[in-house]
């Protein structure tokens, strides 16, 4: 008698079959698969408390990998055991502990069997990710699949049978030709695939992915990554936008509706802080676990620089939106905006740095990011805004830069410093100023404001020196923060557009005399030479404004004062000083280390929250 087509039916015998095997047999499971899967059901089943419940695990996993790879099983068969196992791996491997090889292995095969189900079943889907064209359905499942297992056994030793055969290759193909079934969701799940597998133990042993992508050559399957980077980008900085529309236009209606809790509703997959009615709590709660994405991002850029030109340059897909690049510029002013809010926001924000921090330490992509022009949305939902570049004006990207350093300087001061965090904007400031001076670029920018934060971080470092004098590499902190000033003063003829600025940059050191002394003093950098050279233009033109002030016995006025700056010019002794300011200690991944470890656990915790949410 045939069974009826209903899968609750089936599930119900893995019960029974704890006590009698045979009926788990060859014919059950093709009958099974021929049957639509029903996550809730048998998800419900297989957390209930039944004893000896790895038989019933084991049965699942052996018979769905065996469909799958499987010649003779059809098409509907094949993705309805996908949906099965990844069902099967969702309810017995749970995504809030970490689990070793042993306790995965016996939930899903045997001691013995390992060895053979486990390639089994890698391969299969390898085999299905490779394929889209013939049955793209099956192949967007399979890159689920795969995911769903990468992120919950990534901490034990099973991901390397993941290692030991190259990935790389369909999913890229996967990404290129998107699937109509789900194409945004899809490429998102092989992207995340990618930076997990090339992420994996890398500091304790030889990854392999690491070399295939130091070798990526195709432009098409390149660029295909860079427009899905820019999705997941585009994704994670509307959170922010839904909660409070900051854009064009909004003006004070704006900051009115943020003031009293409104928020304006957008139309899309749902964000992590929708139903939210508070402003800074729906914040809090963001950037949602689509912010993952980033660590593929660092993965390409750190092994690629090919794939970095690529990236800088990607166009629109259309006119009306904005590049990859740009979207990822945008993400970053966002969340160094709001990375006070929780610890995923801070590690977001610097990943993102230590991007551009990899982008500047390259010549040709530094050249580029002071030469190409690019419209970004900066964030402007904080206050008291700084002065930033308008949203619809192009502007060279070297200078959206700068300004996400400004963003993250203002923004994030605490008792508590971010010193990690600050030492790479200070450090981001540096090297873009050393790219312009080495290259004798003159670009137009508001740096007056870019001064005026540097000096305001060292002002507070100054007046909060006891809580921070303990905080580690905030001594690092002081000397670069120095030396990045220094560099500028030094150097500023070269980059800045016009000696109006440089006057501006002369101005605010004179003001800051007594800062630079304190400062100076409080992180024992009297000696340093960049900090000497600040008190030694300082003491400059104090002496020559005091000897005005003497003949005159009046006070200068501003005006004056610039008057006495441009005149004291040839007395000055600025460049000799300032030698060596423009090299910077180069990128060396090992540094960040304990970092990116971190990074990598969260980034595990977000992919399988997308998982969940997803099947």
């Amino acid at each position: 008698m045939e069974m009826e087509m209903d899968p609750a039916v089936y599930y119900d015998q893995f019960v029974y079959g704890i006590d009698d095997p045979d009926i788990l047999d060859d014919t059950f499971y093709q009958n099974l698969f021929s049957v639509k899967c029903d996550p809730t059901t048998l998800s419900t089943i297989l957390r209930r408390d039944i004893g000896r419940i790895e038989q019933i695990t084991q049965s699942i996993f052996t018979h769905s990998v065996h469909t799958i790879s499987s010649p003779t099983s059809s098409t509907e068969q094949c993705s309805n055991a996908i949906d099965t196992l990844r069902t099967l791996i969702q309810s017995t491997i749970s995504g809030k502990r970490s689990y070793d090889s042993s306790a995965i292995i016996t939930t899903l095969t045997s001691l013995s069997d390992v060895d053979t189900v486990l390639p089994t079943f890698v391969a299969s889907l390898h085999n299905l990710i490779s394929q889209p064209f013939h049955d793209e359905v099956s192949a967007t499942k399979a890159v689920g699949l795969a995911l769903c297992f990468v992120a919950r056994a990534y901490h034990s030793s099973l991901i390397s049978y993941f290692t030991h055969r190259n990935f790389l290759p369909p999913l890229l193909s996967y990404i290129t030709s998107r699937p109509s079934s789900s194409p945004a969701a899809g490429a998102r799940n092989a992207v995340l695939l990618v930076g997990l597998l090339a992420a994996y133990q890398k500091f304790e042993s030889h990854n392999p992915y690491q070399t295939y992508l130091s070798q990526l050559s195709d432009k098409e399957q390149m660029m295909a990554v860079v427009e899905t980077f820019g999705v997941m980008c585009r994704e994670v900085r509307d959170d922010y936008v839904e909660v409070q529309d900051d854009g064009v236009g909004v003006g004070l209606v704006g900051w009115m509706g943020s003031w009293w809790g409104g928020a304006k509703p957008v139309e899309r997959r749902q964000s992590k802080a929708k139903g939210i009615v508070d402003v800074e709590d729906a914040w809090g709660v963001l950037p949602g676990p689509e912010v993952a994405g980033l660590l593929a991002v660092y993965e390409f850029v750190q092994n690629s620089k090919v794939f970095c030109m690529n990236f800088i340059r990607a166009p629109p897909t259309t006119p009306s939106t904005e590049s990859p690049f740009s979207l990822f510029l945008s993400l970053t002013s966002y969340l160094l905006s709001h990375q006070r809010r929780s610890p995923h926001a801070a590690t977001s924000s610097r990943l993102t740095t230590l991007i551009l921090r990899i982008l500047l330490d390259d010549p040709g992509t530094a050249s580029l990011l002071a030469l190409q022009s690019t419209r970004v949305r900066l964030c402007r939902q904080r206050t008291p805004l700084p002065k930033l570049g308008g949203m619809a004006e192009e502007r060279v990207v070297m200078g959206v830069v700068f300004d996400l350093c400004v963003q993250g300087l203002e923004w994030n001061l605490k008792k508590r410093l971010d010193v990690e965090g600050y030492v790479n904007l200070v450090g981001l400031v540096g090297r873009g100023v050393s790219v312009l001076k080495k290259g004798r670029t003159r670009i137009a920018y508001h740096w007056h404001h870019l001064w005026k934060s540097l000096f305001g971080l060292m002002k507070f470092m100054t007046a909060r020196a006891e809580d921070l004098k303990d905080l580690t590499r905030i001594k690092t902190l002081a000397e670069s923060l120095s030396k990045v000033i220094a560099l500028a003063l030094s150097s500023g003829e070269t980059f800045l557009p016009s000696a109006k600025e440089y006057d501006d940059l002369f101005y605010q050191v004179i003001q800051s005399g007594h800062l630079l002394t304190q400062f100076s003093q409080t992180y024992n950098l009297t000696t340093y030479p960049p900090t000497t050279l600040l008190l030694a233009v300082h003491a400059h033109y104090l002496s020559l404004i005091e000897s005005h002030q003497l003949r005159t016995g009046e006070h200068l006025d501003a005006e004056e004062v610039h008057k006495v700056i441009r005149d004291g010019y040839g007395g000055l002794e600025v460049k000799g000083g300032g030698e060596g300011l423009d090299v910077w200690e180069r990128w060396r991944e090992g540094e960040e280390r304990v970092f990116l470890k971190g990074v990598g656990r969260g980034v595990v915790g977000d992919v399988i929250e997308i998982d969940e949410r997803a099947h």
